[in-house]
């Protein structure tokens, strides 16, 4: 059983439907774009892992490159993960440890004398592997596959320019709780599916629900209302309690906030071109 599943019905989907429909925007992409090869960064969890299958399914194992790009603080079980994904679908992978790149950006505790900053240092990290996946998308001309889901994206619980930055986004329009049954569909490996705690690894002992503050089936069906079906906090509450789904106002309130303050993370960087953009999810 995937360690996460659908809160309410509207976010339970057909995982066979929905592989072929993403497949095919893939193929989609990469014909417009006429390019033939898929670079995705591989973490060993269960959004790059879904990406990769996805991937896998519209553009054939010969066409998807995995990049496994650990650094110091990475827990080997991770890299394990990540081989053990790339080998389940056949691709061809690498891994490459990007500690001397930190150290030599002079991050925080991976050279004297700095402490270590949850804000430049953590987010340092995605920067860095997003730079890299590029340089090798470049090389083999190819592009770079997103692997961030709608839920971190409606919460911006992403980073900038690092793991938001993409030529293609195949799950962002997935909740979490969706990906879980899409990735339980494809045959991710069932530690990654049911057992293994979300984490974007920025530090040991960081996990997405202490730093979201929220499980993520009770977020996700909170997203749910307030983005998709456009209700209001207190209205919120009690559309999900018909769904047996138990929030209070204040629980609603903190996501609803989340979504608001990371509106800018969404938006096209504004100029005297596009003075005001709009937020995708929003308008």
């Amino acid at each position: 059983m995937p360690k996460y599943e659908p809160p309410i019905p509207e976010l339970e989907l057909n995982p066979e439907e929905e592989v072929k429909r993403v497949a095919e925007f893939i193929k989609s992409v990469f014909e417009e774009a006429d390019r033939d090869t898929a670079v995705i960064g591989l973490s060993g969890g269960v959004d790059s892992s879904t990406a990769l299958g996805l991937t896998v399914e519209a553009l054939g194992k010969g066409n998807v490159v995995a990049l496994i790009l650990p650094e110091r603080d990475t827990p080997e079980s991770d890299v394990e993960d990540a081989i053990e994904t790339a080998e389940r679908f056949g691709v061809e992978y690498h891994v490459q440890d990007i500690t001397r790149v930190l150290e030599a950006f002079g991050a925080g505790s991976y050279v004297p004398c700095r402490a270590f900053n949850r804000r430049s240092d953590a987010n340092l990290k995605p920067r860095v592997r997003m730079c890299v996946l590029y340089y090798f998308a470049n090389e083999l001309e190819g592009l770079v596959v997103g692997t961030s889901n709608r839920t971190e994206w409606l919460t911006g619980y992403f980073t900038l320019h690092g793991d938001g930055a993409c030529d293609l986004a195949p799950i962002r329009h997935l909740y979490k709780t969706q990906v879980y049954q899409v990735a339980d569909h494809l045959g991710v490996p069932k530690r990654i599916v049911e057992e293994k705690e979300p984490s974007a690894r920025l530090w040991p002992g960081q996990t997405d629900v202490g730093e979201l503050g929220i499980d993520y089936s009770k977020l996700d069906a909170i997203l749910y209302a307030l983005v998709e079906e456009s209700l209001s906090p207190e209205r919120t509450v009690e559309w999900l309690r018909e769904r047996d789904v138990e929030v209070n106002k204040e629980e609603v309130e903190e996501v609803r906030k989340l979504v608001i303050s990371s509106s800018y993370k969404r938006r096209l960087p504004p100029g005297l071109d596009v003075p005001e953009p709009e937020d995708p999810a929003l308008s």
